[in-house]
């Protein structure tokens, strides 16, 4: 089995989030970028191709969405993302 190399990355495209996110490529991680907005989430897509993928999403809704559909109780979320 290959060892884990995907991190996912809430309010991946500004501030804390960005950083962590670039930081963690430059460590050898694949980062899947999350965001609300597209353009800041398209500019760091550019910056850290191809070891970054990126998608625009409301996290807090997509999350509400997959526990109403599952039944499933989200146990933790580690995000940076902020209203």
């Amino acid at each position: 089995m290959n060892s884990p190399d995907l991190i996912v990355v809430s309010g991946a495209g500004t501030g804390i989030g960005r950083a962590a996110a670039s930081r963690l490529v430059a460590d050898g991680f694949h980062v899947l970028a999350v965001g609300r907005r597209p353009d800041p989430l398209e500019r760091l897509a550019k910056e850290l191709a191809p070891h970054l993928d990126t998608v625009s999403a409301d996290l807090a809704a997509e999350l509400e969405r997959f526990r109403e559909e599952t039944s499933r109780q989200l146990a933790q979320l580690v995000s940076e993302a902020r209203p």
